[in-house]
């Protein structure tokens, strides 16, 4: 897999003089509300901004294309203050928030600056969070609330009453749909999630040959061997697999878009990574959280105990 920017790295890159331009508004306008470690300057009248380096960003999920996002930057200050009609300078270091928001939508659009403030360290850390790439941070012991958050809004009738999940409806009200088509000569890949219109390769079996195909935004490619190789209910398992991508990773996948447009799908292997989790990419993490989610929404939690039970 090609090196992955960070959201960090991408922001960095864009939006350095946005970023540069608010800060140093509000060191300008707010030289007494600096944490002024200085001997010289006790209580700064003037400040200015030299430079600035991005420590780390807390990135919060949003409904839809957006993002809500705070950037910890460490900053270079120059601050002054007059004493006894006397000039004294020194330069500080000081820690600032900078929250923003911003749509994934084809790139990032819509990026805006809601505020700067100090930051402070202790400041709760909110819901919803998502990784430096964009990956939802989610537990294991999470995977069973999400599972039910995708039911609640695809298929609410399945969390009510004990019934075999309608994936062809489901596919149907998220806007996406299902093709069959062999991906691989020896059926290494039993399906693949598009976000952006591109051209694929497949397996045509009978001239022996990949081929080229033209594919949309949106489309599940299901590699028709799984009814063969398995049963109906990996198929079934396959497609929501794939679901489970666009439900949550796409915002990894317009991330990727900034530097890489040709990054348009994801392809699921029969072979799961045994690399250690430290070693894992945003990719391996999102296979991590579609194979454990998947299976949860064919099977929710609560309406299996309540079949169960009856039994």
């Amino acid at each position: 897999m090609a090196s992955v920017s960070s959201f960090r790295d991408v922001i960095a890159n864009i939006y350095y003089n946005e970023l540069f331009d608010a800060l140093s508004e509000y060191i300008e306008d707010n030289p007494d509300k600096l944490e002024s470690n200085s001997y010289r300057v006790q209580s700064p009248d003037e400040a200015a901004l030299s430079d600035f380096d991005i420590i780390t960003i807390d990135i919060t999920d949003s409904p839809g294309n957006s993002i809500l996002f705070d950037i910890i930057v460490s900053a270079e200050v120059e601050i002054a203050e007059t004493v006894r009609r006397n000039r004294e300078t020194d330069g500080i270091e000081q820690w600032f928030r900078i929250s923003c928001r911003a749509d994934l939508d084809d790139g990032i659009q819509n990026f805006q600056i809601k505020s700067v403030s100090i930051y402070n360290k202790y400041r709760e850390s909110k819901l919803g969070r998502l990784s430096e790439y964009l990956v939802p941070i989610i537990e294991k012991e999470q995977f069973d609330d999400v599972a039910t958050e995708f039911l609640n809004e695809f298929c609410p009738e399945a969390l009510s009453t004990p019934m075999p999940i309608p994936v062809d409806e489901v596919v149907k009200r998220m806007g996406l749909k299902v093709k069959e088509i062999q991906l691989t000569k020896h059926f290494t890949i039993f399906g693949q999630i598009v976000f952006g219109d591109c051209t694929i390769e497949y397996y045509d079996r009978n001239e022996r040959t990949y081929k080229p195909l033209e594919v949309s935004r949106g489309t599940i490619l299901v590699d028709p061997n799984v009814y063969f190789m398995r049963n109906v209910g990996c198929m079934n398992n396959t497609i929501i697999h794939e679901c489970v991508h666009w439900y949550k990773h796409r915002k990894y996948h317009e991330l990727v878009k900034t530097y890489n447009s040709d990054a348009l799908l994801i392809s699921c292997r029969v072979n799961e990574t045994t690399k250690y989790k430290k070693q894992w990419t945003p990719e391996d993490w999102m296979e991590w959280h579609a194979n454990g989610i998947a299976p949860r929404i064919l099977m929710p939690r609560s309406m299996t105990i309540k079949k169960i039970s009856c039994l």
